[in-house]
């Protein structure tokens, strides 16, 4: 039988062409999938060995304590009695206090830690709650064998877990300085303007979190220039290690709940 001219359906040409290019399309898809996933694998050996050459050239200048399983870094300088205990802004660790510290120490003991999950510390297994963290940092205390009596310091969210030490504790505890702490209705009485910029930041720590995993946050991370020059680089260290800023994020987001439910100790 004759080919019928005209007829497109019998046309070998037409019907290879629309193949052809689903075919290209393909393999461009294919080609662009390697590389992402090259990239991205390469992106992730660079932060794990960044990040293990940071451990070994910024180790924890304190004691890493182990409380059960995980360790708390404790950094105690200076001789005395009372012994300044200092905690830290929401995020932050033991190297805030880095201009502060020497100077304390110079007339009494003066101990700074690492809350778990940030700095130095293991994270904990357990709800990363204001009563959790002072009954760990108790227990650190204890183990390291820094004992009271206190003047408690806390800065920001510190505020919390510094009164509610006081309050649980109050026989070790001979004063109190408050800089700048959170209240707990804080967030209540914020306007509108402050809470959207907060949830801004936030998404901002999310979205650096999940790429931190492939060395981008490390790469835009820079010095705190606020410390004194010599903890500067341990501090990049740590603010580039993957987990920062999933867990600053996380407890960001925890403190909208936070609130100071003190329950009478046992026997007060």
């Amino acid at each position: 039988m004759s080919k019928i001219a005209g007829d497109k359906t019998s046309d070998p040409g037409h019907r290879r062409k629309p193949k052809t290019i689903r075919f290209h399309l393909a393999c461009l898809a294919a080609l662009f999938a390697v590389l992402v996933i090259v990239t991205a694998g390469m992106g992730a050996l660079y932060q794990a060995i960044a990040t293990a050459r940071d451990l070994r050239k910024y180790p924890p200048p304190g004691k890493m304590v182990d409380i059960g399983g995980y360790r708390l870094h404790l950094y105690s300088t200076g001789e005395g009695n009372p012994t300044v205990l200092m905690d830290a802004g929401l995020g932050n660790t033991a190297l805030s206090w880095s201009w502060v510290q020497p100077e304390l120490s110079k007339f009494t003991r003066v101990c700074t830690y690492d809350r778990a999950g940030l700095g130095w510390s293991d994270p904990s297994p357990f709800p990363r709650t204001s009563g959790q963290i002072v009954k760990e940092l108790r227990a650190a205390l204890a183990k390291a064998g820094v004992h009271g009596p206190y003047i408690l310091v806390g800065h920001s969210f510190g505020g919390f877990n510094v009164r509610l030490f006081a309050y649980q504790y109050p026989d070790e505890v001979t004063g109190m300085v408050l800089v700048d702490s959170s209240h707990e209705d804080q967030l209540i009485n914020f306007p509108s303007a402050a809470i959207r910029l907060r949830e801004e930041r936030l998404e901002n720590y999310n979205w650096r979190g999940q790429f931190s995993f492939f060395g981008l946050t490390r790469l835009q991370t820079g010095p705190n220039t606020s410390l004194p020059p010599e903890w500067q680089d341990a501090s990049q260290a740590l603010k580039s290690r993957t987990p920062t800023y999933r867990r600053f994020a996380r407890k960001c987001r925890d403190s909208n709940k936070v609130r100071l439910k003190c329950e009478k100790p046992a026997g007060r």
